[in-house]
């Protein structure tokens, strides 16, 4: 029978993959010790919470409790709770809640997609954010685009 794995177990294969600079099949050929060494190398002080439907009161709660150095959120966007007249406002409302609610006690890293404009660019810039021209934008105090220009692709 085939094995369903949740998205969040998939992200923390690819983050012990990444971790120990392993192949996939090797980290399954022993799951275990690799998940006890990364536990030992980190004392445990990485956590992962995978919910797609979490809600920033949510994440208000986890932080309260666990008071951590830093918060990664992939795809911020997608944080329930908020509301707005138009997308970019509600975008905008989201980035601007994760920076006050890191003020003083954690650092934050928001990600966001880039939108179509950015395909096949190599250096992305903040025109380069989804959904927005400026409400995400000035909540950053710092943006890193990441991107690949076609010339890139390497064909095996």
């Amino acid at each position: 029978f085939p094995v369903t794995i949740r998205q969040g177990e998939k992200v923390k294969l690819r983050i012990y993959q990444a971790f120990f600079g392993i192949p996939l099949d090797q980290l399954l050929s022993n799951i275990k010790k690799y998940h006890e060494k990364y536990l030992e190398a980190t004392n445990g002080n990485v956590m992962l919470f995978d919910s797609a439907t979490i809600s920033r009161w949510d994440v208000e709660k986890i932080i309260s409790k666990i008071n951590p150095g830093i918060v990664i959120y992939d795809q911020l966007p997608k944080i329930k709770g908020f509301a707005a007249d138009r997308d970019d406002l509600r975008l905008g409302t989201i980035f601007q809640w994760a920076r006050e609610l890191a003020k003083g006690s954690h650092a934050a890293i928001g990600v966001q997609q880039a939108d179509g404009t950015a395909e096949g660019v190599r250096y992305l810039t903040m025109e380069h954010v989804a959904n927005a021209k400026t409400a995400i934008q000035a909540e950053a105090d710092w943006i890193l685009g990441i991107g690949k220009d076609h010339s890139m692709v390497i064909v095996f």
